[in-house]
């Protein structure tokens, strides 16, 4: 049995229709026959009220926000009209449409960015959302992306974060790369990769308070398919890799500040140093030693760097590519000579990452974003 009828919410123009509700259940709107109109002055009759009412008879309810249902199913609603909460979003105030860049994060989520809805493999039979926790017909990034762009209107630039881990504050003793949330993880139809690394080739992030410190480093097949999804919607893309430090609080790290033992548990990167550092030092050690430890954390940084401006290349190339993000610790060491190895490190790698990506990439090192 099925039921046809309208259902009004209220004056428009309402920007964008979200979740439905009936009698407190989540509708998949996948496979259901409706028609949602936003409440504008130029909208025209809907087709089923005016084939009941006759043409020229139906009125268009302009200024009116309302949802036309064609032949519903009601046996889970026990045979009758179920009672509605739909989620509506519009735009309030004069902040949203002034919006035009925004930064996309986690960074750290293995398939959060993907267009596609995943499954996890639980058991013989057995499923969840992988990135589908809103709808199960629509991936978190679509649902998001679609409500981003409604509610600002005049959005022109995002910015998507993507993340790899280091696991030391001393910076020659730091490695970094990408991790996953369980290395046994299995996603239906895809698989995890970066970097040509798989699931179990990579470390497994830390716990803390019973789960995951941190979510997995983003798949480059669900960065790829990001940039395209923002391509394709008229969205200029700034691809953004940031390092996270997965420092577990009961670590027994040597700590390059105190010289006792026991790093800060899951600390900014912006304190990455030489060991010792300046701080403890009193003054920045300018010798070839701090050279020598900055060379061997900035040669394991550019294969983060490089890995990603491949991948932009492969995209089809992106507007811009961050090479460096919030780094004072290291930005701000003076070696032998007075110099600052690490930002002659990354000025190299500027010039690297433009040969890959061209000189239609722009490449910043974001200290409070300056460009190199």
């Amino acid at each position: 049995m099925g039921a046809s009828f309208a259902v009004a919410f209220g004056e428009g123009p309402v920007q964008l229709l979200g979740r439905i509700w009936a009698d407190g259940q989540l509708l998949d709107p996948a496979g259901l026959n409706f028609r949602f109109y936003d409440g504008s002055d130029d909208q025209l009759p809907d087709s089923l009220i005016e084939a009941t009412q006759g043409m020229g008879a139906a009125p268009a309810y302009r200024g009116i926000c309302y949802i036309v249902f064609e032949q519903l199913p009601l046996s889970r609603f026990g045979n009758r009209i179920p009672q509605f909460s739909i989620e509506l979003c519009r735009v309030v105030g004069a902040l949203e449409p002034m919006i035009k860049a925004v930064t996309v994060i986690p960074g750290a989520t293995e398939f959060g960015y993907d267009p596609t809805p995943r499954l996890q493999l639980l058991g013989p039979g057995e499923t969840r959302g992988e990135n589908s926790h809103l709808l199960a017909s629509q991936s978190d990034w679509s649902v998001s992306i679609d409500q981003l762009q409604a509610l600002c209107p005049n959005l022109e630039h995002v910015a998507l974060v993507v993340a790899w881990f280091g696991d030391d504050l001393r910076c020659a003793n730091c490695n970094i790369g990408p991790r996953v949330e369980d290395n046994s993880r299995v996603i239906d139809a895809i698989t995890w990769s970066v970097a040509g690394l798989g699931r179990s080739e990579v470390p497994v992030v830390t716990r803390h308070d019973g789960g995951a410190a941190y979510g997995g480093t983003p798949s480059d097949s669900a960065v790829l398919a990001a940039i395209a999804d923002l391509k394709s919607r008229g969205i200029a893309v700034t691809l953004y890799p940031i390092i996270l430090m997965d420092i577990a609080n009961d670590n027994s790290l040597a700590d390059p500040y105190s010289g006792g033992t026991g790093q800060a548990a899951y600390p900014w990167r912006g304190r990455i140093t030489c060991d010792p550092s300046p701080d403890r030092a009193g003054t920045p050690d300018k010798t070839s030693a701090v050279d020598a430890q900055i060379s061997a954390f900035a040669a394991r940084y550019r294969q983060m760097m490089l890995h990603y401006a491949q991948l932009a290349a492969t995209a089809g190339g992106v507007n811009a590519l961050l090479i460096g993000s919030e780094m004072v610790g290291m930005t701000t060491l003076r070696g032998a000579g007075n110099g600052f190895p690490f930002v002659a490190a990354l000025t190299t790698l500027a010039a690297d990452v433009r040969a890959i990506v061209g000189v239609g990439t722009k490449a910043h090192l974001r200290r409070r974003l300056v460009r190199i």
